[in-house]
């Protein structure tokens, strides 16, 4: 649990309605909580004073689909679509990776999250090939033996836990829908806290109706967070609506690789929770913080609506508070931890970054909110707060030797490499032919054993 904290003369964005974005503001941060926002604050004298003058104080991002393992992959997938990912990032090189391999893609990955400002995220990690694999993903984890280790590893499994047992199922429109159903009520027997899948991947979408045979099976609750989503039907967004589930937008990697346009602002729209996610690091330098996920959103998002107009537009409809608010406390809903984390507020963690405005993209600065959207990136974050704790101070990671673990992830990267040449290309294409196969609805889940 962190100490005290008194940050002064800061321009509050605050993602709560009650306290607005309020210039020359003081945040009082005691033990690990936000216990006091305002002007001029009374503070005690073991509290650490920190001045951001031409600063920005706002919630940490919550990124609600990244796969963490996959840093090792960084470029290996610009000019990717989907089906390339599949064939050599899931079967190619995610089969080449040991567990250790496995343990320094989630460090340095974590690493660079907290670098970027994210400071919570839903860790879809689909790499546990071995029981060593998932031991070195989550510590002491192993998916043959989850209902012991949740009981064991996490008793509680609270929404106050830094670290929570979650679930991934099979992929869904992959699977046979009785297994799926299964897995799902497992997930749940077992006190998973979350329950991540993807689903409806636009342009790859098999058509399947997946959501909908969920809903109507009773199984989507509150619990869950869909990912990608883009194609789902309106009748499959009603069962989201009515049941609380939450939805994950990857603005970059939609984009990319043929997954239509992003459904966050449609969702939010017909009354779901909408968020954003970073997913991969593979394929684009975006891919590694939610600003470039909320700027990219955003402008697709005015374009489209724009030209769908008969006339040039006059008033802008989406604004930079909406995306900012899915990159925060939309985060945050999804995963139902509204109450403790996404927003600038009293009694919530101290969850938070501090921006400074000194680049020669941030001086002057009028709309704090359009500046942390449209202007700053992950080099402008000075400090990162996770529950009271500095983890990022005066630009650097605290209680981190990079160089070293630099090191280590570039003799990761090699081996991956060396082992990944080993693989037999022709059972690689014929995977991949099954796989799209599958996804273009021309095989049906179960049919027949993947190469």
């Amino acid at each position: 649990m962190g100490g005290k904290y008194i940050i002064k003369n800061a321009t509050v964005v605050s993602v709560d309605a009650s306290i607005g974005n309020p210039n020359n503001c003081d945040v009082l941060i005691e033990d690990g909580i936000i216990s006091a926002v305002g002007s001029n604050l009374k503070y005690s004298p073991d509290c650490t004073v920190i001045d951001v003058t031409d600063a920005i104080v706002s919630p940490g991002f919550v990124d609600t689909h990244r796969h963490t393992w996959q840093t090792q992959l960084r470029t290996i997938a610009t000019d990717y679509v989907l089906s390339d990912y599949l064939l050599d990032l899931r079967h190619l090189y995610g089969a080449s990776y040991t567990s250790q391999d496995v343990y320094i893609g989630n460090l340095c990955g974590a690493l660079e999250s907290i670098n970027n400002g994210v400071t919570y995220l839903v860790d879809h990690s689909h790499i546990m090939n071995s029981p060593d694999h998932a031991d070195a993903a989550t510590p002491n984890w192993r998916l043959e033996d989850a209902r012991r280790v949740k009981g064991t590893l996490f008793p509680k499994n609270a929404p106050e836990d830094l670290v929570r047992f979650g679930f991934a199922p099979s992929e869904p429109d992959l699977t046979p829908i009785d297994q799926l159903a299964d897995e799902i009520k497992y997930a749940r027997s077992i006190g998973a806290a979350v329950i991540t899948a993807h689903i409806s991947y636009g342009k790859w979408d098999s058509g399947r109706r997946i959501t909908r045979q969920l809903g109507e099976r009773g199984l989507l609750a509150p619990d869950m967070v869909l990912s990608h989503a883009n194609t789902l039907l309106d009748e499959e967004l009603a069962f989201v609506k009515k049941n609380g589930v939450g939805l994950s937008s990857t603005p970059d990697t939609e984009f990319q690789m043929g997954m239509s346009h992003p459904i966050a602002f449609k969702a939010k729209d017909t009354g779901c929770i909408a968020s954003l996610g970073v997913d991969v690091c593979c394929s684009s330098p975006g891919n590694r913080d939610l600003f470039q996920q909320m700027r990219l959103l955003i402008q697709a998002q005015r374009h489209l609506e724009h030209e769908a107009q008969p006339g040039p537009p006059l008033t802008m409809s989406r604004t930079c508070a909406d995306v900012l608010e899915m990159a925060t406390l939309g985060g945050a809903k999804v995963v139902g931890l509204e109450k403790i984390i996404g927003s600038i507020t009293p009694g919530k963690r101290a969850d938070l970054l501090i921006t400074r405005c000194d680049s020669t993209r941030l001086v002057p600065v009028y709309d704090p909110v359009g500046a942390l959207v449209l202007y700053a990136n992950g080099s402008d974050v000075d400090t990162v707060f996770i529950n009271g704790e500095i983890v990022k101070w005066e630009g650097k990671l605290t209680g981190v030797d990079w160089p070293r673990v630099r090191e280590e992830l570039r003799a990761s990267v090699a081996s991956v490499m060396t082992r990944s040449k080993k693989a037999p290309q022709e059972v690689l294409l014929a995977g991949k032919q099954y796989w799209v196969d599958l996804l273009s609805g021309k095989k049906e889940p179960g049919t027949q054993a993947a190469p």
